[in-house]
């Protein structure tokens, strides 16, 4: 179990790093406010709070049993409890009706793992990363992409959940380098569909990509019509805005994205591709062409949050770029 508590103490940490946004010349909410507040004296407390207000209102019984685990002794726990009971009896009654003669007593056996929670809690796992996780009736797929050394957490979570080897799918892709801010805007305030649905998108070219060569990628959007920005995070602590549609792209289009002008060059490693598709344009204004980290990250999220806010669909993926000299 020792794997399953670090992989907990993880997930409280991704949370923890966040901070609420307020969009420039904006006033903060009295509830952003006050999570302003909580974090700035206890910033696992705003972490706890931040997860469950997300989950509140539109959290699914496998994300509330999720919540459990990574919070145990939460102050909100009876309140979780509560509305994942709430839903279970919705449940049990629509299967009393539907029942129509009493079924014959079977034996019990030992209790098959919840691997719809398990691929929940797994998703969030790791303190730096941004992964999708779906499950079936056999099996658990967990993709994405987390910094170097937390796949472990993912299945030091997926063990804690009694998910047996043989039923895990995972395809995670390891980085090093400053992208955790961004990954935690994009996890608290975009959505992330399952890991085989749109949008999609894949390199194009070696791997790792030779010093010299050009950055191609294939995109495929969502089913419905998106709006699509592309970002380039850069080791050494800059973000270059790729693409930024002014008009929406048609649902599930797909398209080859290249630029004589997007050519690896010093400094190598491990890169990051962040794809964003919107139903309206993410940012009020197109970002400069190349900027600091420090100074996009805090855009992005405010961005984000507008848009949540607005109850405008977003949904986010991003790539590993592995860059190497000659």
């Amino acid at each position: 179990m020792h794997r399953a508590a670090a992989g907990i103490v993880a997930a409280v940490a991704c949370f923890a790093a966040w901070r609420p946004g307020v969009a420039e010349g904006e006033a903060p909410s009295p509830r952003a406010a006050a999570q302003a507040d909580l974090a700035s004296t206890d910033p696992l407390l705003a972490a706890e709070a931040a997860l469950w207000e997300r989950l509140r209102e539109r959290g699914r019984p496998d994300e509330l049993e999720a919540f459990l685990v990574l919070f145990p002794q939460s102050r909100f726990a009876a309140e979780v409890r509560r509305r994942r009971d709430e839903l279970a009896a919705d449940a049990s009654r629509q299967r009393r009706l539907e029942e129509a003669r009493p079924q014959t007593p079977r034996p019990r056996g030992p209790a098959p793992p919840n691997l719809s929670a398990a691929a929940a809690a797994a998703a969030v796992a790791p303190d730096c990363g941004l992964l999708a996780a779906a499950a079936d009736e056999t099996s658990v797929t967990v993709a994405g992409v987390l910094r170097r050394g937390q796949e472990r957490l993912v299945q030091g979570m997926l063990d804690a959940f009694g998910v047996p080897a043989d039923a895990v799918r995972l395809r995670l892709d390891p980085f090093e380098g400053p992208y955790c801010g961004a990954l935690s805007a994009v996890l608290m305030d975009a959505g992330m569909p399952p890991p085989d649905s749109p949008p999609r998108v894949g390199l194009l070219g070696a791997r790792p990509l030779p010093e010299g060569d050009r950055l191609r990628l294939r995109v495929e959007m969502p089913e419905w019509p998106a709006h699509l920005s592309v970002f380039f995070l850069m080791v050494s602590g800059e973000a270059a805005a790729l693409v930024s549609d002014p008009q929406p792209r048609p649902p599930g289009a797909g398209a080859v994205l290249e630029d004589p002008r997007w050519k690896i060059a010093a400094p190598f490693g491990t890169d990051l591709l962040l794809v964003v598709a919107s139903e309206t344009p993410l940012f009020e204004r197109r970002r400069p062409a190349v900027e600091k980290l420090e100074d996009f990250t805090p855009a992005l999220a405010a961005a984000l949050q507008r848009a949540r806010r607005a109850g405008t669909r977003v949904a986010a993926r991003a790539v590993v770029v592995e860059t190497a000299a000659r």
